[in-house]
């Protein structure tokens, strides 16, 4: 079975356009607006790629990076987040840190390589 995209991100707005752009062609990218909702579905689905926001209502992103640490799941894991790059000072199991809304294009990219990549 190919591994998913996660996706997670309290803007309902910007999982709508990257739904548009990438959901409606390939359905393993998955969605979640908070971070209890991504721990729930990382504990479901087999999941190789984690793009997350850093601040959400409902939980920092951190969170979702704890637990895969804490599980031993060897997951890419990103930050997307309008956070300064300068404000990460623990970078344990962050593979890269996009900035909002600038790094945009790099986000999509770095998800349709893994989709591309993932033969499994």
């Amino acid at each position: 079975m190919s591994k998913k995209v996660l996706f997670v991100d309290d803007e309902s707005e910007l999982i709508s356009v990257f739904e548009e752009i990438i959901g409606q062609f390939d359905r393993r990218l998955i969605f979640a607006l908070s971070a209890r909702d991504a721990i729930e579905v990382l504990k479901v689905h087999d999941v190789g790629l984690v793009i997350c926001d850093y601040w959400m209502p409902k939980g920092k992103g951190t969170e979702i990076l704890d637990y895969l640490l804490q599980s031993g799941k060897p997951i890419d894991f990103c930050f997307f987040t309008g956070r300064p790059v300068e404000d990460f000072t623990d970078l344990r199991g962050i593979n890269c840190i996009y900035r909002k809304p600038e790094d945009m294009k790099l986000v999509l990219n770095r998800i349709h390589a893994f989709l591309r990549s993932d033969i499994a």
